[in-house]
């Protein structure tokens, strides 16, 4: 995959963001382009436009064919957003008409069209459900479903207190947190998942549904069951999100600090 990733990276047909400073073309086109977002089987060809769409489709084709890879036709899908078009007319058409037209049927890997998807429309990007317009409520919904199936499960089967713990602790709340560095969720979110957790110990432990969520979360060494919250989890995965972005060594980090800083001075 190595060879194909490199080459959608040349030509600068990529999706380039417009918070990065365009004094130097080069540095722009080698450290801020984000030609793929790519993890084992699963790739993401982003580009600004159409155009450069159809060349990095038709890159993504020649290769696989070279290669002898078979692009799945079922999961290969298109989408896009008019964000930066105003709300106007496109020869009659709304912006998201004409992205419709322009998008269903006209993009092309080997020989056959990708699916289009509206700028609304939720699809699965390596575990997080994303949208275009970025509307969040659908991973969110996925969150829940997630968190209530495992919940569930756990409730009925035969594991002991201590157990039930150790499992929310090392494998319920990881799965939840996966998410956390890309997904904003709201206190109310964070408060419905507490809730969640602590019913399932209450039941596990046989307490009443009235027992002070103080005395869940206090440590075992203080007389509590030591258990953990959805928030602690959620500001430290941020935060070490937050952290890695700003410590990151590379020319795009540089240009997007130095470009940040100079918003300040002004």
């Amino acid at each position: 995959m190595e060879p194909l990733l490199r080459w959608l990276h040349v030509g600068g047909r990529n999706y380039v963001h417009t918070c990065i400073p365009r004094e130097n073309e080069l540095q722009t086109h080698l450290a801020n382009n984000i030609s793929s977002a790519s993890f084992a089987d699963d790739l993401l060809c982003p580009t600004g436009n159409l155009k450069n769409l159809k060349v990095q489709a038709n890159k993504l084709t020649l290769y696989s064919n070279w290669a002898g890879l078979n692009i799945s036709g079922s999961k290969a899908k298109v989408t896009g957003s008019l964000n930066a078009s105003p709300l106007k007319d496109h020869n009659g058409l709304t912006p998201s008409e004409a992205l419709e037209h322009e998008l269903t049927n006209n993009i092309l890997v080997q020989n056959q069209a990708t699916k289009y998807i509206t700028p609304s429309s939720p699809f699965l990007y390596l575990g997080v459900t994303l949208t275009m317009d970025l509307n969040w409520k659908h991973q969110h919904r996925h969150m829940d479903e997630n968190l209530k199936q495992k919940f569930d499960a756990l409730e009925g089967s035969y594991a002991s207190p201590r157990q039930t713990l150790n499992i929310i602790r090392t494998a319920i709340i990881p799965s939840l947190a996966y998410a956390f560095a890309v997904t904003p969720c709201s206190y109310p979110d964070l408060d419905k998942w507490d809730a969640m957790i602590g019913r399932v110990i209450k039941s596990k432990h046989n307490l009443w549904r009235s027992t002070l969520i103080a005395m869940i979360r206090e440590d075992f060494h203080s007389f509590g069951l030591g258990a953990p919250s959805i928030y602690v989890k959620y500001h430290r995965r941020s935060a070490v999100a937050l952290v890695t972005s700003l410590e990151d060594p590379s020319e795009r980090h540089q240009s997007v600090t130095m470009h940040l800083l100079t918003h300040q001075v002004a």
